[in-house]
């Protein structure tokens, strides 16, 4: 037996002698970890391009946007001119501007939709070829009722910018960068109302009234070209974050090959972003706007006329007198775009980055309270004829208060359907500038009735109850949001979504 045992031990001895590793031979490989997400795939940026194309982009569908409003003003110092060259009395020279001004508020409809289905491109480039050739029949027209169709043709093809330019910019921008980037775009649409009267006194008078739209129309095919060189398909349904073309350099023709076209998105409908008025935040902050813009277009018809009648102001010097107005659009939207984007990061941090577009409506309080602020003090300036200095200070408060709340509440407004941002940007045109056309039309009776400082003050008492509607929205959009996030339409057009405001 001790035998056994002794054999036994000398067995698994040897046993143990092979299993020993080798002096020379490595230690076995470490496992490897499973891939994560982060070690597999470079998380694609918001937007391929740099920082200095997109916004070249943004300053060009910018000046774009300024074509509309300067075409809807540049043809008012000529008003007297083409009445007697037409045969045509003031009031039908006043129709042919009222008529301007309801399809630059129905045309966006139409080109809103057609984008966020097809695509931005095609959209602008169609749109200036109308533009131009509205423009140039102008320059051959020689009738009252051409004047008229040729007018809406102009108003239709410029019109475009006004839906375009919020999904272009939703398209390069992400949301905490969207407030400056508004600033930004809203400075064309904002500063085309006034450089137009100033170019359009000049060209009528001395080369002649026609010679407006020829300048128009030259601008027109300048922009075509610019977009046609320069400006990319931005439809993310369609381009992506624009790697394809951020890949092939600042020109974009040809163009490179898109996303496969999915034809269900091809149904056009121009009356799809009438959807939106579903929504009680979104009546809420357009009705608001349209309240607004109502009322600054009440101030801002009376300037001309409280600077010759009470001041003593000649054409030129009025037309200098708008540069507070310029003022306070530039610092307005920027400076309200940039506190906003910080106000929004900051809210994104809060929500563990999750989006909450409320944030933009909360920015608003700034506008809230300035803008009826500075037309109360205008109506007292104006009766009391103060100093021309505090006159033009309340020109400054008021508008700097309007583009605040503008800018703001646009932004808030694409950042809650990114997916149809030229739809909902075009209701806010559907609103605001038929409240346009009716403050000016009722500011001037109303003073000649009451005194300037009595129709200021209701001014401003309209505009200071109106704001309770953006208040409702500031205290009860996100419960509103939450709770209509399973019912909200489908974004179409951007790979970002955000679940839309309460139905009504």
């Amino acid at each position: 037996m001790g035998q056994s045992i002794s054999e036994a031990t000398v067995h698994i001895s040897s046993v143990k002698a092979d299993i020993v590793p080798l002096k020379d031979e490595k230690p076995p490989a470490p496992r490897p970890r499973p891939p994560t997400p982060s070690t597999t795939t470079a998380v694609e940026p918001y937007c391929a391009y740099s920082p200095t194309r997109r916004y070249c982009l943004l300053a060009l569908v910018a000046l774009a946007g300024a074509l509309g409003p300067l075409a809807g003003n540049i043809y008012l110092p000529a008003m007297v001119p083409i009445g007697q060259s037409l045969n045509a009395s003031a009031s039908m020279i006043n129709i042919s501007v009222s008529i301007f001004m309801l399809m630059f508020a129905v045309a966006p409809l139409g080109w809103g939709s057609l984008a966020d289905r097809t695509g931005r491109r095609a959209v602008y480039l169609i749109s200036f070829a109308v533009y131009v050739a509205g423009s140039i029949a102008l320059a051959f027209t020689n009738s009252y009722a051409y004047l008229i169709v040729f007018r809406l043709l102009q108003a239709t093809g410029a019109a475009s910018v006004q839906s375009l330019g919020g999904g272009t910019l939703v398209d390069l921008f992400k949301p905490t960068e969207r407030g400056q980037a508004m600033g930004i775009f809203l400075l064309g649409p904002q500063l085309g109302p006034l450089i137009g009267p100033l170019i359009g006194g000049f060209l009528a008078r001395y080369a002649g009234w026609k010679a407006i739209f020829w300048f128009l129309a030259g601008l027109g095919v300048a922009l075509w070209v610019a977009i046609f060189f320069f400006l990319p398909e931005t439809l993310r349904a369609r381009a992506g974050n624009g790697k394809a073309y951020a890949e092939r350099g600042w020109i974009v023709v040809p163009a490179p090959l898109m996303k496969p076209w999915d034809p269900s998105r091809a149904r056009y409908n121009p009356l799809a972003p009438l959807k939106f008025l579903r929504f009680t935040s979104i009546v809420l902050c357009l009705s608001y706007i349209a309240i607004l813009f109502g009322s600054f277009y009440c101030f801002n018809v009376s300037i001309p006329v409280i600077l010759q009648n009470e001041y003593g102001y000649n054409e030129a010097q009025v037309g200098l007198s708008y540069i507070p107005v310029g003022l306070g659009f530039i610092l307005g939207s920027n400076v309200a775009g940039r506190y906003a984007d910080r106000t929004v990061k900051a809210a994104l941090k809060r929500s563990e980055g999750q989006p909450v577009p409320e944030t933009r409506v909360r920015c608003q309080w700034v506008g809230l309270v300035l803008f009826p602020f500075g037309v109360l003090l205008f109506g007292f300036a104006a009766s009391f004829r103060w100093h021309v200095a505090v006159l033009f200070l309340t020109m400054f408060i008021s508008v700097f208060g309007l583009t605040w709340t503008f800018s703001c509440n646009t932004t808030y407004l694409i950042d809650s359907f990114p997916g149809s941002a030229a739809g909902v940007v075009a209701l806010n045109s559907l609103f605001r500038n038929p409240a346009a056309a009716v403050g000016s039309a009722v500011i001037e009776p109303f003073v000649d009735e009451v005194g300037y400082w009595k129709s200021f003050l209701t001014v401003s008492i309209i505009a200071w109850v109106a704001a309770g509607l953006v208040v409702t929205v500031m205290i009860n959009g996100a419960k509103w949001r939450l709770a209509a996030k399973s019912k909200a339409p489908p974004a179409s057009g951007s790979a970002e979504s955000a679940p839309g405001p309460k139905r009504v």
